[in-house]
């Protein structure tokens, strides 16, 4: 059973909790991880949390990422590692560390052993050549997942999904998408996540000659040459210490573009769709 709300603050200190716990996992099984995405942007900009977020993401080079899956097959103490290694009913193409002392309601469809948790997101190779041609490879298979995911969502009534910016094809195309809609029904959501999962996977990070993360909404701007971003280094972060790219104007700039530059007022909210509470018998 839920018992009262967590606060904001509260989830953050969770999820420092829970990536000092990987930290030390990582440490102890020479594991090398990156902050990422917005988690990076608070170190490098206020050493913590960007002030409206409540936002922990790291990145794993994909043998790294497979290595700590092994690692953190079981449950430890009060954190719990999911993905759709893990559990059947899982279906993000990245895998989230959770608190198991919480319980997380979300908009999307429910996931068994949710809580408050951090993303840890799987970085891919691309071959050396024609690497827009490979991104866009497997866009049928991303897109198809992304149309699952909300036509599930539809199904459960929840239709805040719908709002994000739609799929643009060509008619042609958007025909041939709604009959496979139709006939994959009985393969679920989690099929095209796995497929995906399995395809990108395929390129050796060993080899490649440029690193991405596949999975992600940013397509290009998260694509880097391999000797431009594989380098790292130690950043501050709510008054610990934990390694990311050395190279971290490129990462962000790419990404972001003028990441110094602060959003208006209005957009400085978090864009997480959630809500959290203590299980039964725990208040923190």
């Amino acid at each position: 059973m839920q018992t009262k709300e967590l606060t904001l603050e509260e989830v953050k200190k969770l999820e420092l909790e829970l990536l000092l716990f990987i930290d030390k996992i990582c440490k102890e099984h020479h594991i090398p991880y990156y902050l990422s995405s917005g988690t990076l942007l608070g170190a490098v900009k206020y050493q913590g949390f960007i002030p409206w977020d409540d936002d922990i993401d790291i990145i794993l080079l994909r043998p790294d990422y497979m290595k700590l899956m092994k690692v953190l097959k079981e449950p430890c103490g009060d954190y719990r590692l999911l993905s759709i290694y893990h559990q059947k009913d899982y279906y993000y193409p990245f895998a989230k560390l959770v608190h198991t002392k919480t319980v997380l309601k979300e908009n999307a469809k429910p996931i068994k052993n949710m809580g408050v948790y951090i993303d840890i997101v799987p970085m891919d190779g691309y071959y050396s050549k024609n690497i827009i041609k490979q991104t866009k490879k497997y866009k049928f298979i991303k897109n198809m997942a992304v149309r699952r995911f909300r036509i599930q969502n539809c199904i459960r009534g929840n239709f805040e999904y719908m709002k994000e910016k739609p799929i643009k094809y060509r008619k042609v195309k958007d025909i041939i998408y709604q009959v496979i809609d139709i006939i994959s029904i009985p393969m679920g959501y989690t099929f095209w996540v796995k497929l995906l999962d399995k395809k990108i996977s395929k390129v050796h990070v060993s080899s490649a000659k440029y690193l991405g993360v596949r999975t992600g909404n940013f397509g290009m701007k998260e694509a880097f040459l391999r000797e431009d971003i594989i380098e790292q280094a130690t950043y501050q972060f709510e008054g610990h210490f934990f390694t990311s790219f050395k190279n971290y104007n490129l990462y962000l700039t790419q990404k972001y573009g003028n990441y110094q530059k602060n959003p208006k007022k209005e957009e400085q909210i978090t864009h997480h769709q959630f809500h959290a509470y203590w299980k039964d018998g725990n208040n923190g």
